[in-house]
C-alpha cells in the first residue's frame, strides 16, 4: 500500500519515558504522536512482555501468591493478547507460544517471582499500606505526565516503583540512566500532586529484585526542566516544519523503529552502510510470481543489482500488481545466506516509496 503520511502536529504533553526517548530521536517520538498505530508492527515478544509486566504487578501487590493463581491469570491475559491480536489482522502471531522466541523460560522466570516475594510480617494487616497501581501523575502546567506502575505508602512512607521485564542495567554494570531519568521525572510528578516528594523511588525486576535509585528534589526539578524545554524545542521544530532537528538516524537505533518506513532520514543511512544486516529493501518491483500455496516471490532491481524476497503473503497481491515498474520498500525480511536473496516473515509489510 502507498503508506499515508500523517500530519504532523504539537505534542502537547510529554511522559517520563517519551523524554528520555526523545534525546535519542526526538522524531520517532513527534511520529508516534501523530499516528494511532505504527506502520510497521511490534514484534510478538512486546504482546508477551504486556502479559509478563501485568502479571508482574499482580504477584507484586498481592493478588497472585500461589501457581495456580498464577497460571489462571495468565491464561485470561493470554486469551486477551491473542485475541486483540487477531481482531488487529495478526492472527500470524497467534499463538503466541509458538511466535516468541523463549516463550516457555519467560514464563518461568515471571512464575519464578511468586518464590520471592516477601510473606506478610506478624501483625501485618492489609490496612498498613496503601498501593496504587498505574496512577496518573501530571505537572500542574500539565506539560508532563505519565503512569506510574506502583505507589506503596506504609506507615507514612511512599515509594514509587517501576517494573522492568527486561534488562535493566547498561554495559558499564549501572542501571540504565534512562530508567533513573523516568522514576526521578515521576517524583517530580508524585511531588506536583502530592506538594512533598517521596521517600524512595525504586526498579523491580522480573526476578523481585529490587533496586533503589537515588534523587534529591533538586535533581528532579532540573530534570523537569530540561523536559518542559525539550518539549518547547520540539514544537518549534514542528511549527518550522525542520525535522532534520528532530531527527537523530543511527543505524542500530532506527532498525528497532516501528515508524522507519514515515522517516525520510532512514534510507541514506541504510545505503551507506553496506556492511549491516539491516532486514530492508528499497528498489523498482520487476515482477513476482504467485504460487499455488497462495506464497508470493518478488523480484526487484536495486541499483543496478536484481535481489528476491520469497515467501510474501497472498495479502500483498494486489499492491504487487499494480506496483510493476514501481519503486517499493519492503520491511523485516530475513536474509539467506546466499547474497540477495530475502524471506518474508510474520512481520513483513510493503509499502510504495
Amino acid at each position: 500500500m502507498k503508506e499515508k503520511k500523517s500530519e504532523i502536529r504539537p505534542i502537547g504533553r510529554i511522559s517520563p519515558s517519551k523524554y528520555t526517548a526523545t534525546q535519542k530521536c526526538a522524531y520517532r517520538v513527534v511520529l508516534a504522536a501523530s499516528t494511532a498505530t505504527p506502520p510497521l508492527p511490534y514484534p510478538p515478544a512486546i504482546h508477551l512482555g504486556n502479559i509478563i509486566h501485568k502479571i508482574t504487578e499482580l504477584i507484586t501487590i498481592g493478588k497472585i501468591t500461589n501457581i495456580e493463581d498464577f497460571e489462571n491469570t495468565w491464561q485470561k491475559l493470554l486469551s486477551t493478547e491473542e485475541n486483540m491480536l487477531i481482531e488487529n489482522g495478526l492472527p500470524s502471531f497467534v499463538p503466541l507460544s509458538a511466535n516468541v522466541p523463549g516463550y516457555t523460560i519467560k514464563k518461568l522466570q515471571a512464575r519464578s517471582r511468586l518464590r520471592n516475594v516477601t510473606p506478610p510480617a506478624e501483625g501485618f494487616t492489609n490496612k498498613n499500606v496503601h498501593i496504587q497501581t498505574e496512577k496518573w501523575l501530571q505537572s500542574t502546567d500539565s506539560l508532563i505526565g505519565g503512569s506510574i506502575d506502583l505507589i506503596i505508602t506504609k506507615n507514612q512512607h511512599t515509594k514509587l516503583c517501576d517494573l522492568k521485564t527486561g534488562i535493566i542495567f547498561s554495559e558499564d554494570g549501572q542501571i540504565k540512566e534512562d530508567y533513573q531519568q523516568q522514576l526521578r521525572l515521576y517524583a517530580y510528578l508524585y511531588a506536583e500532586n502530592q506538594g512533598h516528594y517521596p521517600d524512595e523511588i525504586t526498579i523491580i525486576d522480573l526476578s523481585n529484585q529490587e533496586y533503589q535509585i537515588t534523587f534529591t528534589p533538586d535533581q528532579c526539578r532540573s530534570l523537569a526542566g530540561s523536559a518542559k524545554e525539550m518539549l518547547l524545542t520540539i514544537n518549534n521544530s514542528i511549527k518550522e516544519k525542520k525535522w532534520e532537528a528532530l531527527a537523530q538516524p543511527e543505524i542500530s537505533q532506527c532498525s528497532q523503529c516501528l515508524y522507519r518506513s514515515s522517516c525520510d532520514f532512514y534510507w541514506p543511512i541504510v545505503s551507506s552502510n553496506t556492511k549491516s544486516l539491516f532486514k530492508d529493501i528499497k528498489g523498482h518491483l520487476v515482477s513476482f510470481q504467485q504460487f499455488r500455496s497462495g506464497d508470493i516471490n518478488v523480484t526487484i532491481e536495486q541499483g543496478g543489482t536484481r535481489v528476491q524476497v520469497s515467501h510474501l503473503n497472498s495479502g500483498n497481491l494486489e499492491l504487487l500488481t499494480n506496483s510493476i515498474g514501481k519503486e517499493i520498500s519492503v520491511y523485516n525480511i530475513k536474509q539467506y545466506n546466499t547474497e540477495g536473496k530475502y524471506q518474508a516473515t510474520k512481520t513483513t509489510r510493503i509499502y510504495e516509496s
